[in-house]
């Protein structure tokens, strides 16, 4: 049986499961038992993770909410836009040596009146990484776009994390792309 592996913070987390469903009997799916939480956070510990779970067919990534929010008096995000690309750069990399395909999802968005994260600049970092990845010829799967369609649906009260039907709806997004790269024959 072919094999996924999902990377990504508590957003991966919440869709996980329904991608597991959704692929079942295609693909097996896996992720890190761990967040994966922001990029350097990522780029530490990959390698260990991609170990532990043996080579996969396909990988479907993220990294982004972390990396944009901003704590309690902060006024500048976790990370900087030229360190998350530089952090999301070397991702890619150490990723690109399994010779599979990539698919990368862009970040969600918040709800407008989240007090430490700004779409705006959830959108930026967006823009920044899928002007790279794409350069590299990686697929990119918008589940920013998704949620964006319903987001009082799809975000939780905290603003940020996803309801249930908002987890369902960014596993729909993933089973789709991934089908669609497994029935193509684009994972061998």
């Amino acid at each position: 049986m072919k094999k996924m592996w999902l990377i990504g913070d508590s957003i991966r987390i919440g869709y996980q499961p329904f991608v597991q469903s959704g692929m079942d009997g295609i693909a097996a799916v896996a992720g890190p038992e761990d967040n994966c939480r922001f990029s350097k956070y990522t780029l530490w510990y990959v390698d260990i993770w991609l170990n532990e779970f043996g080579r996969p067919d396909l990988i479907h990534w993220n990294n982004g909410m972390w990396d944009v929010y901003r704590h309690e008096g902060d006024n500048s995000p976790f990370e900087s836009l030229d360190g998350y690309i530089a952090n999301m750069r070397q991702i890619y990399e150490k990723l690109e040596k399994y010779g599979v395909p990539i698919i990368y999802a862009t970040t969600t968005p918040v709800k407008p009146d989240h007090p430490n994260c700004r779409n705006e600049l959830i959108d930026q970092y967006n823009d920044a990484i899928v002007e790279m990845l794409r350069s590299e010829g990686v697929a990119i799967n918008d589940l920013n776009a998704v949620i964006r369609t319903k987001m009082n649906d799809y975000i939780s009260e905290d603003g940020m994390h996803l309801t249930e039907e908002g987890s369902k709806a960014c596993s729909q997004a993933v089973t789709d792309i991934a089908k669609a790269y497994f029935k193509a024959g684009r994972t061998d």
